[in-house]
């Protein structure tokens, strides 16, 4: 028997999980409210497209969104957003059994802990390698400059952002086509790799901040949904 329930949304008021297949992808409006944040000088102007996924055409700058984490992590967190609407004590049972089985932890019925982030860049570096490839290959919109928000729960010392930053500037020498700049955007915080300057900075990102952007994501998905509707 099936644990899941379809979602519609059908107010601004909605406060389930969101859908699995909406107009706006959630991740690529929460990076665009990040980078805003971040840097409003050079991201203020981004507006949601496809291939890439934000451009600012006024910069000739266009900015990929990817994610960056476990399979566990991200079933664990799907499925707490299902567990929190749930009202069938069944249901609610297998699906804290497989939130458990995936590493995290129920703490009442509110918060859910873990699983924990990952000490090594190597997810990270993987999905950079993948899309310097597929942006390589063709599609996309012509830009002077291309830049990578990825989305992660790496916990980085001073030491993996120096190797990190190295070897993604070793991996971007064979293609044409580079991203001069990767954000890797983690809870409370967003490390900047600066690949030109052959640099990165470890910015602080407030929880209150984070949530806030987060929120603000949201809702532009769930107004997105309404019109459709209307």
């Amino acid at each position: 028997m099936s644990i899941y329930t379809k979602r519609v949304i059908r107010s601004a008021d909605y406060n389930g999980a969101l859908p699995d297949h909406t107009d706006i992808d959630i991740w690529e409006s929460y990076a665009k409210n990040v980078l805003a944040h971040i840097d409003p000088d050079v991201y203020g102007c981004l507006v949601l497209s496809d291939k890439p996924d934000l451009v600012d055409t006024s910069r000739s700058l266009g900015v990929e969104v990817t994610r960056a984490i476990e399979t566990e992590s991200l079933e664990a967190s799907s499925l707490f957003s299902r567990y929190s609407e749930e009202c069938d004590e069944g249901a609610r049972k297998r699906l804290k059994e497989r939130i458990e089985e995936c590493g995290a932890t129920l703490v009442g019925d509110g918060i859910m802990v873990g699983p924990s982030g990952k000490d090594s860049f190597d997810l990270v570096l993987r999905s950079v390698e993948s899309k310097l490839g597929k942006l390589n290959c063709g599609g996309y919109a012509f830009m002077k400059s291309y830049h990578l928000f990825v989305i992660s729960d790496i916990l980085a010392s001073e030491k993996m952002l120096d190797d990190a930053l190295g070897q993604m500037i070793k991996m971007s020498a064979p293609y044409d086509v580079a991203y001069e700049r990767i954000v890797v955007s983690v809870p409370l915080r967003n490390y900047v790799f600066n690949l030109h300057e052959r640099s990165w900075s470890n910015n602080s990102f407030l929880s209150d901040e984070q949530r806030r952007l987060a929120l603000l994501a949201r809702s532009e998905v769930i107004d997105r949904e309404l019109e459709k509707m209307s």
